[in-house]
């Protein structure tokens, strides 16, 4: 596989950089993420969050961490942002949005399996 990716590489071919969890499809030259079929529209931000706690499922991320890595060096944004970014991803992501969980005193992560329901199965 790496002898192939170097041959296209010094033939002009670029890799086409594209996640794929589920129905979620995300277009990382594009900036552009779809659900099955749907386009999202989701914000350059949102897509640069989305694509962050994607590429390190289950790993718990503060807020602060979160701004450090996605606004780097913005002024006169709180951790607030970091809240509101993900409420509005998570109304795009519809039914989706389960995936990307709460930490209590942390702040949030992304699980790719569905998240088990607590109610109990006979």
């Amino acid at each position: 596989m790496a002898h192939i990716k170097a041959v296209l590489r010094r033939a002009g071919v670029e890799e086409s950089r594209i996640m794929t969890v589920g129905d979620l499809t995300i277009f990382e030259d594009e900036f552009r993420a779809t659900l099955g079929d749907e386009d999202l529209g989701l914000t350059y931000t949102e897509i640069q969050l989305l694509l962050y706690l994607v590429r390190h499922p289950r790993k718990a991320f503060t807020r602060q961490q979160l701004l450090e890595t996605i606004w780097k060096d913005a002024m006169m944004v709180t951790e607030r942002t970091v809240d509101a970014h993900i409420k509005n991803l998570r109304e795009k992501l519809g039914s989706f949005a389960e995936h990307v969980q709460t930490v209590r005193g942390v702040g949030y992560r992304f699980v790719e399996e569905k998240p088990e329901s607590s109610g109990t199965t006979a």
